[in-house]
């Protein structure tokens, strides 16, 4: 017991350890399970067919040929990919260019990649203990807040694949607890520079990552930030003389205004660099088209829809919201051309205005929070693969129902703690933003696994205080 006690209490040791159990698990899933079990889903490397890991593998294995037969200068962090003819296109992947490195120096096999997932894994199960800690000052506690991030087995599948899910989250929780540091209430109330500057460097490179992961969140966390921004002042304004003075408020207020100023300019010398091209971060090409008089979505060939403003909604936020309606016509177009209809859900939704996008928010948050919901549970998936995972879903749905009992303690616990309501409107907002643009329960769970985890690591604390309360 006391082996497992000093390696619990020590950082190094416990990092190690985890470490040492993912990189297990990852070889398992990829070397054993997936060959013997499911052998016809897979590729010869162990790569699930119907995943983005295959066409991954393919541009990695391109790129890190040409930096052997050329030299390293044809390695780029976000290197453009190629289609079947070998001509390059705009989309960028950040885990290709990684990948390519590695391929590069190592060998062309996806298993290179696994103790780099492995790591990134468990940085993000730490970073989700600084979250923990900043609600508790029981480390183990904290410990026990991250177990299901840590173990989760649909975790598994997406560390010991070449998917970009764990180097996406540990900049989502990165973002989180920046802005959570930046508007923590030290009860000491020290304006030190290095307290002050820990924060926005979180914050920026959680930007950065998931930006450059899904370039999509470019946009969407300058929202979040100014959400964030918005919701917290006016809460710390009313705590002035309370728990904070205003010398306090002034340096939140300095120090927000200049992270955000700092994401504006990065996203600048991005779009000036051609990093990404400005359509996929403005999501230009889910847009509605103007066409005599009428804004129309494109592929109007596969399914015909048209948008109609609403007058009263300002006309940014109305474009905004024609953009989520772009994004879940064309998930929409996708299912319909390659019939993916077994995890697709709300299909016959369409969205045409702001008005129907406003209706449907309740119902896209219960999906967010709640799906897959026990009729997914037992249905059949597009693979062998597929449906094991609606069965490990289950019961993992069942843990989170548990644990979501607990959400009234815990905004009675934390209702007062400015770092309490960063994760409530980040993690919120995103899970409901994705059930509006992506009626896909897989690829849902997958988006939002990481915001799930950051509340699931906030609620568990809340319960634990809780029961220890009412029963010790």
């Amino acid at each position: 017991m006391k082996f497992f006690y000093n390696i619990i209490n020590n950082k190094y040791y416990l990092f190690c350890t985890l470490l040492f159990y993912t990189l297990c698990a990852a070889f398992f899933i990829q070397d054993i399970l997936l060959p013997f079990f499911f052998p016809d889903g897979i590729n010869s490397y162990g790569l699930l067919k119907n995943t983005d890991s295959i066409n991954y593998h393919k541009q990695s294995v391109l790129v890190s040929d040409r930096i052997n037969l050329l030299g390293w200068q044809e390695w780029e962090l976000l290197p453009p990919s190629t289609d079947s003819t070998g001509i390059p296109h705009s989309d960028r992947h950040f885990i290709v260019g990684l990948t390519s490195l590695f391929y590069a120096l190592i060998a062309p096999e996806p298993w290179v990649m696994i103790p780099i997932n492995a790591f990134f894994h468990v940085l993000t199960v730490f970073m989700l203990i600084k979250i923990a800690l900043l609600f508790t000052d029981k480390y183990h506690l904290a410990l026990l807040s991250v177990t299901p991030y840590m173990f989760f087995p649909s975790a598994c599948f997406w560390y010991s694949q070449l998917l970009k899910d764990v180097y996406f989250n540990l900049g989502a929780v990165m973002f989180c607890y920046g802005w959570m540091h930046i508007v923590f209430i030290n009860k000491t109330q020290d304006i030190k520079i290095s307290n002050t500057l820990i924060g926005p460097f979180y914050i920026l490179f959680g930007y950065i990552l998931t930006g450059c992961i899904r370039p999509f969140n470019f946009t969407l966390l300058k929202i979040e930030s100014l959400l964030i921004i918005i919701f917290i002042l006016i809460q710390l304004f009313f705590l002035i003389n309370k728990k904070i003075n205003f010398k306090y408020f002034i340096k939140i207020l300095l120090t927000s205004f200049i992270v955000f100023l700092l994401l504006m300019k990065t996203d600048n010398i991005i779009l000036d660099n051609n990093l990404i091209s400005k359509d996929i971060i403005s999501f230009d090409y889910v847009k509605p088209i103007e066409n005599d008089g009428k804004l129309s979505f494109s592929n109007s060939n596969i399914n015909e829809l048209n948008w109609s403003r609403t007058e009263w909604i300002p006309l940014s936020i109305d474009e905004k919201f024609s953009t989520l309606a772009g994004m879940r016509k064309l998930s929409l177009d996708n299912v319909k051309q390659k019939k993916l209809v077994k995890s697709s859900i709300d299909i016959n939704v369409e969205l045409s205005s702001a008005i129907d996008v406003l209706k449907y928010i309740p119902r896209a948050a219960h999906i967010g929070f709640l799906s897959p919901f026990p009729e997914h549970w037992f249905g059949v998936g597009s693979s062998k693969s597929s449906t094991v995972m609606r069965r490990i879903a289950m019961f993992e749905m069942l843990f989170i129902y548990i644990i979501f009992l607990f959400t009234p303690v815990a905004f009675y616990y934390w209702k007062n703690k400015p770092e309490f309501w960063v994760p409530i409107i980040y993690c919120s907002s995103m899970m409901t933003l994705f059930p509006i643009a992506i009626p896909n329960v897989g690829s849902i769970y997958r988006y939002r696994y990481i915001y799930l985890m950051i509340l699931i690591t906030i609620l568990i604390i809340s319960g634990y205080k809780f029961i220890y309360k009412k029963f010790f």
